[in-house]
């Protein structure tokens, strides 16, 4: 019997985690508080490529080949059924809510016109109002793509992993269309394509990084500060390469309540995912309502709009939709 992969688990908190925190402000940040804008650059040039690296581990981990067009498509609709009504629920959700919510509160990137933000949600949806889902609609296209790229490359990953590399570096100089999310495919199959070939060595993965966490997070800062007057993709390439191996080692010093809270936080995390934004949103508008978030103010708002984003989501799954069996089952 395999082992569960706690380590993955634990990633995956760490990972819902910092995309909660880069959630929380969207646009005009707070006034005079510059050191969460340093914060959230830092987190968003390694957090997503940590997360796709966890998908195709998790993907690797529990794949079995098809052989087929007809397993193919047993397989296709299953992880349809497992993400797609999710992704449309809550995508119209955030349309309709920041519709209505606009009339009474401040919101984020508001909407006005219902038919181009649905266009924009199923073509472009990082630049739709529910830009936010956009990890979900890539990592329908992974599973989709990965299964046929591993039969072209008679289940090599290494393959896989090539291939990823060179469209990787293609998207960055070429700048790929984002039309149906074709530049981020091309930018984060090579971390979800990593993720895979570490399962496959995945002990001996975890003793190396483990072994040398600390030149990883040396490195992983190193990296960052040095590639600063790099193009963005170099920088978010170059810090998420030591960033990765960093986390694999370093969660596996954790123990305790901390482990215990991290696995219980990721176990939630497609929860999380599809509804931390309109948690943080609500909170953020009705708290407008009272005072500013600027100087001083944001270290109130702070912690409450994490609060809001990591907790909300869970109570509301919790609470609300465990007494809806078919919506529970599309939302965790």
């Amino acid at each position: 019997m395999k082992r569960r992969l706690v380590e993955l688990d634990l990633i995956t908190g760490v990972a819902i985690i910092l995309v909660v925190l880069g959630h929380i402000v969207a646009k005009n940040p707070p006034a005079g508080n510059e050191w969460f804008l340093i914060l959230k650059k830092f987190i968003y040039s390694f957090h997503m490529p940590l997360f796709m690296f966890v998908s195709g581990a998790v993907f690797k981990a529990s794949y079995k080949p098809v052989s087929s067009g007809q397993e193919y498509l047993k397989w296709s609709r299953k992880k349809g059924f497992r993400l797609i009504p999710g992704f449309l629920i809550f995508g119209s959700v955030i349309i309709f809510g920041k519709l209505i919510a606009s009339q009474f509160i401040h919101v984020d990137n508001p909407t006005t016109d219902v038919a181009d933000s649905y266009y924009s949600l199923l073509v472009t949806p990082y630049h739709s109002p529910g830009g936010s889902l956009w990890y979900i609609y890539v990592l329908f296209e992974f599973y989709l793509l990965v299964p046929l790229l591993l039969i072209l490359f008679r289940q090599n990953v290494v393959g896989l992993l090539l291939f990823a590399v060179f469209i990787h570096i293609y998207d960055i100089y070429s700048q790929l269309p984002a039309t149906f999310m074709v530049d981020a495919m091309a930018e984060y199959l090579l971390w979800f394509a990593l993720g895979a070939l570490s399962v496959l060595h995945y002990e001996t993965v975890l003793s190396f990084c483990r072994r040398y966490v600390w030149l990883f997070l040396i490195l992983f800062l190193a990296a960052y500060i040095s590639a600063e007057e790099l193009r963005k993709a170099f920088t978010k390439g170059l810090t998420s390469l030591f960033a990765i191996p960093f986390f694999l080692g370093a969660v596996q010093f954790l123990r305790g309540k901390t482990s215990q809270y991290l696995i219980y936080i990721g176990s939630y995390s497609f929860t999380i995912y599809l509804m931390n934004t309109l948690a943080i949103g609500l909170m953020k508008g009705v708290m407008f309502k009272l005072f500013t978030w600027n100087g001083t103010n944001f270290l109130i708002y702070f912690p409450l709009l994490m609060i809001a984003g990591l907790v909300g989501p869970i109570l509301v799954h919790q609470l609300i939709f465990t007494r809806m069996p078919l919506l529970a089952k599309y939302t965790r």
